[in-house]
């Protein structure tokens, strides 16, 4: 049960990461923020574009800070696990919540299917190491 919890935060960690890399590194913006302003490409204001770009930079930014942190995290869960768990269920727990509302108010669909796997996935590793807690908190080291 442990390593299949550590492969799915893992997954999420892969998604966040890549998707924040996307959001980073892409110069456009997303075909559904030009659908949410009712726009296309050409018709959009300058200074509208650069506000969203950026926002999508921020965000990006923030995806692949906790990406990475969540898989640093999983890494490292087996040390002092009752201190990575609660850390690591505040960090990810926290934020999707938050990006979940937001998208879901905007009323995209791309991003609620992204938040959502990565809400389900790590619900699912979590429940994983709740079922083996005897096994994950009895023992020293990794196996």
């Amino acid at each position: 049960m442990i390593k299949t919890a550590r492969i799915l935060f893992y997954t999420v960690s892969f998604m966040l990461v890549l998707t924040g890399i996307v959001y980073v590194f892409n110069p456009r913006l997303m075909r559904y923020h030009y659908h949410f302003l009712g726009v296309t490409p050409e018709q959009i204001d300058q200074r509208v574009f650069i506000l969203f770009q950026t926002a999508k930079q921020i965000t990006g930014g923030c995806m692949l800070g906790i990406g990475a942190a969540l898989a640093i995290m999983t890494k490292n869960m087996h040390i002092r696990p009752e201190l990575h768990l609660p850390a690591m269920a505040a960090l990810t727990t926290v934020s999707l919540l938050i990006s979940f509302y937001a998208v879901l108010r905007a009323g995209e669909t791309f991003p609620i299917a992204l938040v959502a796997a990565c809400m389900t996935l790590l619900a699912a590793g979590f429940l994983l190491l709740w079922l083996g807690r005897s096994e994950f908190f009895g023992r020293s080291e990794e196996s």
